[in-house]
Parts: C-alpha cells; structure tokens; sequence
C-alpha cells in the first residue's frame, strides 16, 4: 500500500512536469498566446503551487529513498536467516560426523577392555571386567602401606603412580596400553571439537563414563598420574571421571592430587 501511495504521487508530479514542458505546444492548441513577456506574470500567481509541487516531489524522492532502505533491510534479514539455516545444516552434519567416528571408537573401546588380561593370584588369567577387578586388588595390594602410615600430601602423586606401575602396569602392559591409548583418544576428541557445546561434551563424556566400572575408575585415575600419561590427567579432570571413585581413602588421596572440582557433580 505505501508503495503504491509512493507511485501515484511521484505519477503526479511527473504529469506535472510534463504538463508544464509542453505547455506551449499545447496552449497554442487551445489559442492561448505563449509570449513569456505576457504569461511571466500569469505563472508568477503560481508561486505558492509551484512551492507546493517541489514539496511533493521532495516527499515522493524521500519515500522511494525510504521504501529502497527498507527493502534493502528485508533482504538482509532474509539473507542473514538463510545464512543461519545454512549454518545449522552444515553443525548437523559435522555432529554427524562427529558421532559416527565417536561410537567407532567407543566399539574398538569396549573391545580393547574385553582384550585387557591381568593375571590373579593363581596365575590364572582373567579379562575383560574381571581382569580390572584383579588389577584394583593388586593396586589395594600396592597402597596397603600407605593406608597404614598415610604419606604425605607431596608424595601422594608419586606414591600411587609407582604403586599402580609396580603391581599392574608393568605386569599388562601389553593389553592396557590399547585400553588406554582409546580412552584418551575418545576424551581428546570430545575436548578438542569445537563444534560441541560444554553440554554436549559433558553429555558424550557421561556416555564414555557409563561405560566404566569402578574398578576400571580406580585403575583409570592412577594411570593418569604416571609419567608416560602426559596429559591423560587433564582430561581426566575436565571430564570428572575421578568423581565416580566408590567412597574411601583411596578418593580421599585422589582429591587431593587431582582438581577438587573433578570430584563434584556438575551444577
């Protein structure tokens, strides 16, 4: 509707115009005389109308200026919008992409755990979830000093890795390094993509957390504090898996040599 106001009016003036352009073509053919000596005077009466129409015509150049400003606007609006469609599509396909790599390594995990053999006190060898259970009691075996003197809090670190590497580590190295080198990768993965959410990492690092018993947590947080982890520890920390320890003096040791936070629930 403003638009077509916008029209008629600058219609007008045009005519306007055009009426007054040809004026002496077409009061000759009328009979009226056009000698600019003798209408100066009759066109001067027209002052306040002519005022009037350059007024009108003002208006109409504004409006257009303002009908293509608000067209312009519309256009960016909707060129922002198929942007922001565009860039939800391509978010959906990186997740995608992202979860089919992330549940392909979560299957090699879950096979790397059922692989993992830890010997027990018969020499029999026992895998998969079993096989953690044994390498939590000869870890429990490793510590039993330390719940009977309680070493200080600047060793605790250096205590534990050395009793993990004594009593597990060294002896099943072989299948836990796979366990080990999965698990971080999976952590890292989720840490290092940016397309994710603090909500979605958490989310991805429950769904590796459900997949842990206790005594893989136990086993997990001393392999973090061992030399050859490097980094392991931070994500370790960022995902809290430390917070899943059952209750005892062995969570106590590892709050006080991991961030306190990664031992808390998420608000």
């Amino acid at each position: 509707m403003k638009k077509f106001l916008t029209i008629i009016i600058a219609a007008f003036v045009v005519f306007l115009w055009g009426t007054w352009f040809f004026a002496p073509w077409w009061m000759h053919r009328i009979n009226i005389n056009w000698n600019l000596s003798e209408v100066g005077p009759w066109g001067d009466s027209f002052g306040a109308i002519n005022a009037l129409f350059s007024g009108l015509a003002f208006v109409a150049v504004v409006r257009t200026l303002m009908l293509q400003s608000e067209e312009l606007s519309r256009q960016q609006r909707e060129i922002e919008r198929q942007q922001k469609r565009l860039d939800a599509s391509d978010r959906d396909a990186q997740i995608d992409q992202f979860e089919r790599t992330f549940f392909q390594l979560m299957g090699l995990f879950r096979e790397a755990r059922d692989e993992v053999a830890v010997k027990g006190a018969g020499l029999d060898l026992h895998r998969g979830r079993e096989g953690f259970e044994q390498a939590h009691k000869h870890l429990m075996q490793g510590l039993q000093g330390g719940f009977l003197f309680n070493p200080p809090d600047e060793i605790l670190a250096e205590f534990v890795a050395s009793a993990y590497t004594d009593k597990v580590h060294s002896q099943s190295e072989q299948t836990l390094g796979p366990y080990y080198r999965l698990l971080y990768t999976l952590l890292r993965r989720i840490s290092e993509q940016k397309i994710l959410t603090d909500v979605e990492k958490a989310k991805y690092g429950n769904l590796i957390r459900s997949q842990l018993s206790s005594a893989e947590v136990i086993c997990i947080v001393a392999n973090g504090l061992t030399k050859d982890a490097n980094n392991f520890k931070d994500y370790l920390e960022e995902f809290r898996i430390p917070r899943y320890l059952p209750a005892g003096t062995y969570r106590g040791w590892i709050g006080k040599v991991y961030k306190p936070e990664s031992l808390e629930a998420r608000d």
